[in-house]
C-alpha cells in the first residue's frame, strides 16, 4: 500500500493528499449529519458503530473509508474531463 500511495503521489501530485483529507472530512460530516437527522426525525438509528464511534453516528474507523471513495470518485472525473 505504501508503494501504491508514493507512486500515485508522483504521478498525480500532492494534490492528492489535499484531496483525500477533504473527502475524508466532508464524508464525515455529512454521515453524522445524516445519522443524526434521521434519528431525530424517525426515531431509529440507520447504523450503528460498536468501536470507535463518534457520538454514536459516525466512526473514526469509516474516515479513511470516505477519503478513498472520495478520491477515487475525483480521480474518476478526472478521466472525463
Amino acid at each position: 500500500p505504501a508503494l501504491g500511495f508514493f507512486l500515485l503521489i508522483g504521478r498525480a501530485g500532492m494534490d492528492i493528499i489535499f484531496y483525500f483529507f477533504l473527502f475524508a472530512i466532508l464524508g464525515t460530516i455529512l454521515e453524522w449529519v445524516i445519522g443524526y437527522s434521521y434519528h431525530m426525525i424517525v426515531g431509529q438509528r440507520l447504523w450503528t458503530y460498536h468501536r470507535g464511534d463518534i457520538r454514536k453516528y459516525s466512526s473514526w474507523l469509516a474516515v479513511p473509508i470516505w477519503g478513498f471513495i472520495g478520491l477515487v470518485f475525483h480521480l474518476v472525473t478526472l478521466m472525463f474531463n
